[in-house]
């Protein structure tokens, strides 16, 4: 996750999650260079956060090598990594 929050910002924030095999920068500019929609809500006051899904996107492996999901000395959750 990135954020930005202005000065003097809206009381509520913004998050923009991204959909299908994208990522978090498609809130950042548009295909041709221009601006994206979070300097636009942040111009205007809003804090704004962009989320990656969990291992997807721009956060697509764990920062961590241990074991995933591990609880009590049974596991929990099947690892999904290539490394």
């Amino acid at each position: 996750m990135q954020y930005q929050i202005p000065v003097n910002a809206c009381k509520l924030p913004l998050v923009l999650g991204h959909g299908g095999g994208g990522t978090g920068r498609v809130w950042e500019t548009t295909p041709d260079g221009c601006e994206g929609y979070q300097t636009i809500f942040l111009r205007r006051g809003f804090p704004v956060y962009i989320v990656d899904s969990p291992r997807g996107g721009r956060s697509g492996f764990p920062s961590f090598d241990g074991e995933f999901g591990k609880l009590d000395d049974w596991q929990q959750l099947v690892p999904n990594r290539t490394r």
